[in-house]
């Protein structure tokens, strides 16, 4: 058979285990020894080694809080959302309603809210904006002058003035 073909060393003489060594404590910076490892050195090493009693966490037996009852006016199921409902919700509610309540009913209700207080949402920047009222009368920058809520920074709502909206950044779906 050539050499090429013959079969490979012992596992323990090609990569040879890293133990500790005497004085050498555990979780300090090991010196690796490349040197052949006997398997009496090994099982030597396994021995000293060996998991103690204090090793171990000691469960300690539970002692469950006993169940306290209720008072009767605490609600037991949570409150169904209605559109009525949110007809009496201010609009920063809507707002975490649509920004913490992702994918949900509740989700999709304020959404229908806001969009029936004339808030548009725009998809570039991801935020909700209403024409500015106060434009109109002015005249000054006509059309120009949104109300934006600024959910980053501050969790209120700003003016943009000068804001152009392009139509085509628009959300004009109601998906659930």
């Amino acid at each position: 058979m050539p050499t090429s073909m013959s079969p490979p060393p012992p596992s323990y003489l090609v990569r040879p285990p890293y133990i500790l060594r005497p004085g050498q404590r555990a979780g300090s910076p090991m010196k690796v020894d490349k040197t052949p490892v006997s398997l009496f050195d090994m099982l030597e090493a396994s021995r000293k080694n060996r998991p103690q009693a204090q090793d171990s966490a000691v469960v300690a037996p539970s002692n469950p809080v006993p169940f306290k009852k209720q008072p009767v006016q605490f609600p037991t199921v949570p409150m169904q959302m209605s559109p009525e409902l949110l007809s009496k919700f201010d609009d920063d509610t809507l707002f975490f309603m649509f920004y913490y309540q992702q994918g949900t009913y509740e989700q999709f209700l304020a959404v229908k809210e806001l969009k029936r207080r004339n808030w548009a949402y725009h998809t570039k920047y991801m935020t909700w904006f209403q024409h500015y009222d106060e434009s109109k009368a002015d005249g000054k920058d006509a059309g120009k002058t949104y109300l934006y809520f600024d959910y980053d920074s501050g969790w209120s709502q700003r003016i943009k003035k000068g804001f152009d909206f392009e139509p085509q950044y628009m959300e004009n779906e109601l998906a659930p």
